[in-house]
């Protein structure tokens, strides 16, 4: 089951309905049971099961596992048998497997992840984000037939604010996809962000606030107190935490951000409060002015994914 967001009215129909489970399946099946796997479990599902558990056997209790990321079915369930619903669905970032050739004509393993103005290159071993090229850069892309070969070339890059070095293939760049199918959708992406960039950056009256910064440093404060300096990175579909050396920490889809908000007294300060945690998590950036653009661009982000569950 998944459940990413539940209507009040089904939250109040589960738990009428809590007795009763333990009814709903006869004794063999009960016994015959390996698994129950709970895909993307929110705040509220969590209390549910920690709820069930009071009243359960052990042997239930270790038969109800909580996925986070619906790739760790893969081990037990094959990817035709997965069917999520669309609201799991959402909570699923997109990112492109291929292989990056370069300079010297070696094969590297890399994620290419788009933000609303550039492409990550992103080592999948040790996810660090290797160099970042901006969009508006790109001056030709060339693919040939039924080959997987994406070419790109490059002007010098505008993007002064990036927290990258220039890589030695600075001026072009080639990539070979891992099908036909995400070759097509790479080349769809960058054209579609290149008209998004084209299209705000024309529309003066527009205040878009994912497009003015896309890197924050903060502080984050963990459970324990702890204060641990990081990079927050908006991309087109997500919030990258990084540390300071560029490697993700997590990355959290903007649907599964449940609220975001400033501090009453203190405006450097942040609140976040994702759907999977039942508490806040603060949040300290460097200066004002960042932290007001953070906050809005994570609504911005957020609104894209908002579904009304009480009309289904």
């Amino acid at each position: 089951m998944s459940w990413a967001q539940i209507s009040s009215s089904l939250k109040n129909l589960v738990y009428q309905q809590l007795s009763k489970l333990s009814n709903m399946f006869d004794h063999k099946v009960r016994k015959n049971l390996q698994k129950v796997y709970i895909v993307h479990p929110s705040a509220y599902t969590r209390a549910v099961l920690l709820f069930l558990r009071s009243f359960t056997s052990r042997k239930l209790k270790a038969k109800v596992v909580e996925i986070f990321n619906w790739e760790q079915l893969l081990p037990f369930i094959t990817l035709e048998n997965i069917a999520l619903p669309e609201t799991s669905k959402d909570f699923i970032t997109k990112a492109y497997k291929v292989i990056k050739i370069n300079s010297k004509g070696k094969s590297q393993k890399r994620l290419i992840k788009f933000t609303n103005q550039s492409l990550l290159n992103i080592d999948p071993k040790t996810k660090r984000i290797q160099n970042e090229k901006n969009i508006s850069d790109i001056t030709e892309i060339e693919c040939f037939g039924d080959s997987l070969d994406i070419r790109m070339t490059f002007k010098t890059s505008s993007n002064s604010k990036s927290l990258f070095k220039p890589s030695d293939d600075n001026k072009f760049r080639r990539y070979t996809c891992a099908s036909e199918l995400d070759r097509n959708a790479i080349i769809s992406d960058i054209f579609k962000i290149g008209f998004y960039i084209s299209s705000q950056n024309n529309n003066k009256d527009n205040d878009n606030f994912l497009l003015k910064q896309q890197q924050f440093k903060v502080t984050k404060v963990n459970k324990r107190g702890r204060h641990q300096d990081r990079i927050f990175k908006l991309t087109c579909d997500s919030l990258l935490n990084l540390d300071t050396s560029l490697n993700i920490r997590y990355e959290i889809s903007f649907a599964g951000l449940e609220s975001v908000e400033k501090d009453e007294t203190n405006e450097n300060i942040i609140y976040l409060k994702f759907k999977m945690e039942s508490k806040k998590r603060k949040i300290i950036c460097k200066n004002y002015s960042h932290a007001n653009i953070l906050v809005n661009s994570l609504k911005e982000g957020m609104e894209r994914y908002i579904y009304k569950y009480d009309d289904f």
